[in-house]
């Protein structure tokens, strides 16, 4: 692409709307809400495409910005959390509780195998239950779950794990969906690709194929156990390494 057709990011967000002038540009930009390509920016003078996408994100929205990662998967899949019991497996900080919180979930329960890491907005939240110190492993043992007071089954699973494939934890979250609930599986090539594979691109994954490769193995790992794939979509949000990242919606067989 010749460089006549780039423009300064700033230049682009005034003409698509996205702010009045350049310096609410620049200040929008400093407090890195905006995405290009899902990416953060963080150089006001970055040259942009005039096809890329721009986004500026909503700063008090979610915790964290995991959160817009399951509300795009919520909406494009039509899947309704509304008075549903969701277990968020590698809950982190808590964007994918709080976006599940926000669309009407009575009860989270905020699984990682960390400590204290939820946000302090959610960890006296009466409606999320923190589930700390528990590898998403244990999910097939209903008596490690019953332990920590996780129920047997839940409504809706949803899960952003990282250092590990989430093909290996198939059958522990398989095991605790609910038989009409929705799984809703971030997929990270990154973490599903072979260390080689990994190590090429210095953590990277950017040939399609692969990318392709790896959320069909994944799909095949959910099949294996019983789910079927109902969709996939391109997460609008690359992960913290610019990694692209896949959405995938999946419901117990019949």
């Amino acid at each position: 692409m010749t460089k006549q057709s780039r423009v300064p990011v700033v230049a682009r967000m005034i003409a698509l709307g996205l702010a009045t002038d350049e310096t609410t540009a620049c200040e929008l930009i400093d407090r890195r809400l905006v995405l290009v390509q899902g990416a953060i920016v963080d150089n006001p003078s970055r040259l942009v495409a005039l096809g890329d996408s721009i986004v500026v994100t909503e700063s008090e929205r979610f915790v964290s910005r995991g959160g817009f990662k399951l509300a795009a998967a919520l909406e494009h899949f039509a899947i309704s959390l509304t008075d549903r019991s969701v277990l968020d497996v590698g809950a982190s900080t808590g964007g994918f509780t709080d976006c599940a919180l926000q669309a009407g979930a009575k009860i989270v329960y905020s699984l990682d195998v960390g400590k204290t890491q939820l946000h302090e907005r959610l960890q006296a939240h009466p409606q999320v239950v923190i589930v700390d110190e528990f590898n998403a492993r244990g999910l097939r043992d209903s008596a490690m779950k019953a332990s920590r007071g996780v129920p047997p089954v839940l409504e809706v699973i949803v899960v952003d794990v990282s250092f590990i494939s989430v093909a290996r934890l198939a059958e522990g979250l398989i095991s605790s969906l609910a038989p009409d609930g929705d799984l809703v599986v971030l997929i990270k090539p990154q973490f599903e690709a072979s260390k080689e594979e990994a190590d090429r691109g210095a953590g990277i994954i950017a040939s399609p194929e692969i990318r392709s490769r790896v959320v069909e193995e994944v799909k095949t790992a959910f099949a294996l156990s019983g789910c079927d794939c109902l969709g996939v979509i391109e997460s609008p949000i690359t992960g913290a390494s610019g990694n692209t990242e896949f959405l995938a919606h999946f419901r117990m067989r019949k």
